[in-house]
């Protein structure tokens, strides 16, 4: 059985339990995945599922191909957003940005000063550079329309995908244990789904 299968079937189980308690109202969907993530893990720790492979990984080279002015420029950048993980996938993005002149380099520089010095929410995972560089993080930075619609977009998509991921969930959970209240959640995560892609399609019919 595979890991995803695993997962469902203990979040069905939970909140099935949930259910007949009379918590039905009440059920955090989001929880009770991570609840049967925790789950799989105990029991991966005791010895359940497929071993992974051990050994050292081998190390990347992306970031040993830049040279002079490019590597500069990247170590700069690497310091002034201060996230020292995943340096050489940081690397691969730099690189795939291409020929930069120093207008460009200093801009994206001075945003991941900015970046780093954003206050953020105890807990709250930050992207990692190579994340940061490759959707173009830096233009957020820039005091535009253009730059606000960007975030702007970025959020709803940030947000859709969390819907999309409740909707799998309790599609799920209905077709294996139907339920009122459940499937009530349900229709209310497809209305805001497709309220979220309506805005996303009126905004690239006006672009």
């Amino acid at each position: 059985m595979q890991k995803k299968d695993i997962i469902a079937r203990a979040a069905i189980a939970f909140t099935a339990a949930e259910i007949q308690a009379g918590n039905g109202e009440r059920i955090d969907f989001a929880k009770v995945v991570k609840r049967a993530e925790a789950l799989y893990a105990r029991l991966k720790s005791h010895g359940y599922g497929a071993p992974e492979p051990t050994g050292p990984r081998k190390p990347g080279k992306h970031y040993d191909k830049l040279e002079g002015q490019s590597r500069q420029w990247f170590d700069e950048l690497w310091e002034a957003y201060d996230h020292k993980k995943g340096r050489d996938g940081a690397a691969l993005s730099w690189l795939k940005l291409g020929d930069i002149n120093e207008v460009l380099a200093r801009t994206i520089i001075e945003a991941a000063h900015r970046d780093a010095r954003e206050p953020r929410d105890p807990g709250t995972p930050r992207k990692m550079l190579q994340g940061w560089l490759t959707e173009r993080r830096w233009q957020d930075h820039a005091a535009t329309p253009a730059a606000t619609g960007r975030r702007k977009a970025q959020e709803d998509h940030k947000k859709l995908g969390d819907i999309l991921g409740e909707i799998a969930t309790l599609e799920t959970l209905v077709a294996h244990a139907p339920n009122d209240q459940l499937q009530a959640k349900l229709d209310d995560y497809r209305a805001q789904r497709d309220r979220l892609q309506g805005a996303k399609e009126t905004t690239d019919g006006a672009g």
